[in-house]
Order: structure tokens, then C-alpha cells, then sequence
């Protein structure tokens, strides 16, 4: 699904399966292009200075980490950076203990967290902060899942290359590459969480 930091979002209603105060695991995957406003938001559940979780890029340029936020938790920065213009596999678990980032199935940073995540009902979103409506993401996003556990390093990275064959605890999977084009996008898992492209309107006379 291709995002353009302006006219296009992901929208999936708000349900009790993705109030998530913790453990959980976000993952995603990825190939942003230059541009975006602010801080890019790829997974957004609320405003994490307030309430929620979310997964984003730090920066615009052309070389980003990305990120993890929580209320209550903080924020926890992936060690190495992202390349423009590359597909990217992102996940952030919590565990109770500790925040763990993976870069393509493999842990890329480990921090110290613990304490439960402030849940909200604010209706989830893909590609700009769900609260505030800024923070637009710019690129391509093909896959993301959402778990209300945290997935261990070696299932995470078997799940690149397979489907997952242990879907417990998967409360959102979102597969764009076969419903991209889709005016409703099927959340895959047994949770129905199903979502809805929204596109703005465009101003008469551009194309």
C-alpha cells in the first residue's frame, strides 16, 4: 500500500483485542521514501506522550532508525538506521521486563522497560499518528501484525520467509499486497479486526 504523506491513511476501529498495556509485539514491513512530516508514524494506537503505543521512524532523511513509544514506557531507539528506498521487516516486543527492537528478524537493541501501557479507544492507524492526524509517513507499507504477546527473536524471524504456524495471541494482520487497492483491508487473524483505506478528496484540476 502506498502512502504519500498527505491524501492516503489506514483506518481500523477502535476494539478491546488492541488495547494493549502490555506484553505485545508490533512488526511490520517496509519501504519508506524521502519526505514525511516530523516523525513518520507506521503503527499509531493513540498519542504516546498521552495514551497508546506506536512505531515510527525518527527523522525524514534518507537514513532513519526507527522507534518504539509507549506511555508510561518511553521511547526506545533502534541501534542502526534505516536506508531509503529498501524494504525493511520492523518489530518492537514487550515482555514486562524489557523493549527489544528486531531489524530484519534479528535484535538490533535491548532496553530495561516495565509497568503497563495507557489504553485508550482511539481507532488505530497506519501511516500518521492516530491522535493528532500529523506525522505523515511517506512510502510503502506491505504487511503488518500486531500480537498481545511478545513473540520470541527466533519466531519473528521464521515468520519472514513463512506464515505464522503459532498465531496465538494475534489480534491484527494486515496483509496489503493482496488488498492494497482495496477500499477495506481483512485483518487475517481471528480477531476481524478489519480497517478501511481512507483517501482525501483531491482538488479539482490535480491529477
Amino acid at each position: 500500500m502506498q502512502f504519500d504523506a498527505d491524501n492516503v491513511r489506514f483506518v481500523v476501529p477502535d476494539n478491546p483485542t488492541l488495547r494493549l498495556a502490555g506484553p505485545l509485539t508490533l512488526e511490520a514491513w517496509l519501504k519508506f521514501q524521502m519526505g514525511g512530516t516530523l516523525n513518520p508514524r507506521i503503527i499509531s494506537k493513540g498519542w504516546e506522550s498521552q495514551t497508546g503505543y506506536e512505531l515510527l521512524l525518527v527523522g525524514t532523511g534518507e537514513n532513519r532508525r526507527f522507534q518504539f513509544a509507549a506511555k508510561d514506557l518511553g521511547r526506545f531507539d533502534s541501534s542502526s538506521a534505516l536506508s531509503v528506498n529498501e524494504w525493511h521487516h520492523i518489530a518492537a516486543t514487550y515482555d514486562g521486563r524489557a523493549v527489544r527492537l528486531l531489524l530484519n528478524g534479528r535484535e538490533n537493541a535491548v532496553y530495561k522497560a516495565q509497568g503497563r501501557i495507557r489504553t485508550n479507544d482511539i481507532p488505530l492507524q497506519f501511516g500518521r499518528n492516530s491522535q493528532t492526524n500529523a506525522d505523515l509517513y511517506k512510502g510503502e507499507i506491505a504487511e503488518v501484525r500486531i500480537w498481545n504477546r511478545a513473540v520470541p527473536e527466533e519466531e519473528i524471524r521464521q515468520n519472514l520467509i513463512s506464515h505464522p504456524q503459532n498465531q496465538a495471541g494475534l489480534v491484527g494482520w494486515w496483509d496489503f499486497r493482496q488488498y492494497g487497492n482495496a477500499e477495506t483491508v481483512p485483518d487475517i487473524s481471528s480477531s476481524r479486526n478489519n480497517g478501511r483505506i481512507v483517501r482525501n478528496a483531491q482538488p479539482r484540476g490535480r491529477r
